[in-house]
């Protein structure tokens, strides 16, 4: 999916998809419009960082104008301060810690007497990587 020169529908897409979105444009104007990001609520209206219904409370023309427009982009992430590089990841997996992708559901943990440690090389360049905090999940094991 693409990130920038949307339509509408492609933007309301990736809302539904869990990301933020907003218009170019809006960066082009002042303050209070360049902070302008919509997120879609649980009751399927898009809100803006105030918590406002964004296509209610604003003018009829104004929306449609909104709707129309192919300058729709998903408003991109920035890691948190805890983030971490993939080699920074790899180190602390030695360390015994568990780590993801920021946005996977993925965990990863490693153990010593665990030869099988498989990471995707596409991972390596990123460098959204962080602790998972939860305890490793135990494990049931049965003697016969």
């Amino acid at each position: 999916m693409k990130s920038k020169d949307m339509n509408f529908i492609e933007a309301l897409r990736a809302a539904i998809d869990g990301d933020k979105i907003r218009r170019a444009l809006w960066l082009e104007g002042d303050e209070e419009s360049r902070e302008t990001v919509l997120s879609l609520d649980e009751d399927s209206d898009l809100r803006d960082q105030n918590n406002e219904r964004y296509f209610r409370e604003y003018l009829p023309k104004y929306r449609l104008a909104s709707m129309l427009a192919d300058d729709w982009e998903i408003v991109p992430e920035e890691p948190p301060s805890n983030a971490m590089s993939f080699k920074e990841a790899m180190l602390a997996l030695l360390e015994g810690k568990r780590v993801k992708r920021l946005h996977a559901s993925w965990v990863y943990s490693f153990a010593p007497s665990d030869s099988n440690l498989i990471i995707d090389s596409l991972n390596a360049e990123t460098d959204d990587w962080i602790i998972v905090e939860e305890p490793a999940p135990k494990q049931n094991i049965k003697q016969l």
